[in-house]
């Protein structure tokens, strides 16, 4: 899981320097550019946060023991993760002039998009 989540934040490094040199060379456009690299960061930061709670699952299920422990919840971090994609979408909304708003929407998908692509590029033949 953890070097799934380095190849994303490699994959995310290299889109934010193209962006940021896309964003150089076509100032017209450089608030859609910013908008979809705080997009992606905001995804990346959501896809770590799920990576900590599946392996504190995978951990509770690993290690249950029923007798002398009490049954505590873990649950995936659902309300903050949508909490960090609001947020950044407020932030483009206040902020229009830096943040194109539609584009930081499709940013917060990259990292979805990015496991879909690694798990169908890098699937092993079997």
């Amino acid at each position: 899981m953890r070097d799934q989540m380095k190849s994303i934040i490699r994959a995310a490094l290299f889109l934010s320097s193209a962006l940021l040199l896309a964003g150089v060379f076509l100032p017209a456009y450089r608030t859609h550019f910013s908008g979809f690299m705080l997009g992606t960061w905001i995804s990346v930061l959501n896809g770590w946060m799920l990576m900590i709670k599946i392996e504190a699952l995978a951990a509770k299920v690993l290690d249950v023991d029923f007798a002398n422990k009490p049954n505590k919840r873990v649950n995936m971090g659902f309300i903050s993760r949508i909490s960090m994609a609001i947020l950044g979408v407020m932030v483009a909304v206040k902020m229009p002039h830096l943040f194109h708003i539609a584009s930081t929407i499709a940013g917060v998908a990259f990292a979805p998009a990015a496991v879909f692509l690694r798990a169908f590029l890098f699937r092993s033949a079997k």
